[in-house]
């Protein structure tokens, strides 16, 4: 018997977006992975697709699923706002 009590997801439009970026402004984001394909596709969402004033900063591993020119122009556009490290994880805390 199926259950009639199912919540409908909460609708995701741009104006909901922006206003969930606003409260991230000035925060720095660690996104590990980001030069991945889901990871290069969120960096680039978040500074081309929403109203996202913080920084991004990329650790990647860079093996085979990495490649650290998909977000070259983004590097090159946003300078200190995106910050790409191909160091270990823990030599960055170390730093």
């Amino acid at each position: 018997m199926k259950s009639n009590n199912t919540i409908a997801p909460r609708q995701l439009n741009k104006s909901t977006i922006n206003s969930t970026t606003r409260q991230l402004d000035n925060s720095t984001l660690l996104v590990t992975g980001g030069s991945g394909f889901i990871g290069t596709n969120f960096i680039r969402y978040l500074f081309e697709g929403t109203d996202f004033q913080g920084r991004v900063i990329n650790v990647d591993k860079l093996t085979y699923a990495g490649n650290p020119m998909n977000l070259l122009d983004i590097e090159k556009q946003y300078g200190g706002k995106a910050i790409f490290s191909r160091k270990p994880i823990l030599r960055i805390w170390r730093s």
